[in-house]
């Protein structure tokens, strides 16, 4: 009977046990403090990876550029012109491919465009200029919602023509002009297109508001590649319509390309030099321009926009999983015949994930160091409290206290104190 557990004689243990403990007050709040500081910091890591882990998510995708942080579509050929929706063919394929986006990547999108790009035209001066090494390159670009980030700053926008042939008159000394001269000339009718640029275009293209120019087909462009060179033989007139202003190329807009705010200039050969410009293509004359433009091909990209506010720690993977499947569907590279996928998500969740398994490592050393830490600080606190409770101990051992229940007691005693500290640390923690 004596050996017998006896719940009251435990509670007796633990009332005395958490009467010393008020005599130890300085030592129990030290312990209490501790314990609240460490249920939290445990209780907040988890939190704080997931946060560091968005944040590295964010952070990858704004370093990324437009083409890689978002999902497009591109191909080459001829998409034919509708009335009196002229894109009405490119939208439907556009439609078709967001079909193709499933699961979180395709909840993740936020809006599309799609662009059209003519071939690559030669670009001569009417009459020709004695200019040393310098070759001039244009083409016709359409980019749905452009009208929106698109000021007129002189002349206008293109319009429709009474008229949509010209003539040219090409003589016998060689040149051509758009007037005849005195010498014989043989006349021709050539398709006239307007088209509005950039003052930065127009001074590479050493054009102005009025001026008309003459465009030949470029027969080795990409897009002209493997056609039959006697059908390459159209030619064009064109007319700077405007001159107009851009939003800043960075607007997700421009899909990334800046080809309509500014040329590229590729240094030639002889201390020459190359300029490649893009033109504003006016809706109601893309069925024309490929009537007339026959049978070179036409780029068509249509771009996903990817709303990253949307993808966190907890979505990134299954996104990456949706991209892998659809490059399973279609080719990637560069755009010819297509479609072909263009996008980088894949490499932005790897950098995520370097980034979040980096800040996994530096929180697990920090948790380790912390933790080891207080278990150091409780231990030497705990023997402290147990040296001051020494005579207490020896007492009740004199009035039969087993060390079992002494164990118990203080094992209770610890809990009396630990659990509503450890709660307050996960309360503080939310």
């Amino acid at each position: 009977m004596a050996n017998r557990p006896n719940p009251l004689r435990f509670l007796e243990l633990l009332g005395l046990g958490l009467r010393s403990a008020r005599r130890d007050a300085a030592v129990g709040v030290v312990l209490v403090a501790i314990v609240v500081l460490a249920s939290f910091g445990l209780s907040a890591a988890p939190r704080y990876v997931n946060a560091a882990s968005d944040h590295a998510l964010a952070t990858a995708a704004a370093e990324a550029s437009s083409l890689q942080r978002n999902v497009s579509f591109g191909r080459a050929g001829r998409i034919a012109g509708l009335s009196p929706d002229p894109f009405g063919l490119v939208t439907a394929q556009g439609e078709q491919l967001a079909g193709s986006l499933e699961g979180d990547l395709a909840d993740s999108i936020r809006g599309s465009y799609f662009s059209v790009k003519s071939p690559q035209f030669e670009l001569h001066h009417v009459p020709r200029r004695a200019e040393h090494a310098v070759n001039r390159y244009f083409g016709f670009r359409f980019q749905q919602g452009a009208m929106d980030s698109m000021r007129v700053s002189s002349g206008s926008l293109p319009s429709r023509f009474d008229a949509t042939t010209i003539p040219i008159y090409v003589c016998e000394d060689g040149q051509t002009r758009f007037e005849p001269g005195l010498e014989i000339c043989l006349e021709r009718r050539v398709p006239l297109y307007q088209t509005a640029v950039t003052q930065e275009t127009a001074d590479w293209l050493a054009v102005k508001v009025g001026d008309r120019v003459l465009l030949d087909p470029v027969v080795d462009t990409p897009l002209n590649l493997g056609l039959p060179l006697s059908q390459l033989h159209y030619r064009l007139a064109l007319e700077i319509s405007g001159i107009v202003t851009l939003s800043d190329d960075s607007d997700e807009t421009w899909m990334g390309d800046a080809g309509l705010h500014r040329p590229v200039v590729v240094a030639g050969g002889f201390e020459g030099f190359d300029v490649y410009a893009t033109g504003w293509l006016a809706p109601q004359d893309y069925s024309r321009l490929l009537e007339d433009t026959r049978p070179s091909r036409f780029s068509y990209y249509w771009r996903f926009l990817v709303d990253y506010d949307r993808l966190t720690s907890s979505n990134i993977e299954r996104v990456a999983k949706d991209v892998d499947a659809l490059a399973l569907q279609y080719e990637t590279g560069a755009a010819i015949e297509g479609p072909r996928l263009f996008t980088d998500i894949d490499g932005i969740a790897a950098d995520y994930r370097k980034a979040k398994n980096l800040t996994i490592a530096y929180s697990s050393l920090i948790v380790l160091g912390l933790s080891g830490l207080v278990l150091s600080v409780v231990i030497v606190l705990a023997a402290l409290a147990a040296r001051r409770r020494e005579k207490t101990t020896i007492l009740l051992r004199g009035r039969g206290a087993s060390a079992l229940r002494l164990g118990l007691a203080r094992f209770g005693e610890g809990l009396v104190l630990f659990i509503p500290a450890s709660l307050a640390g996960l309360i503080a923690a939310q």
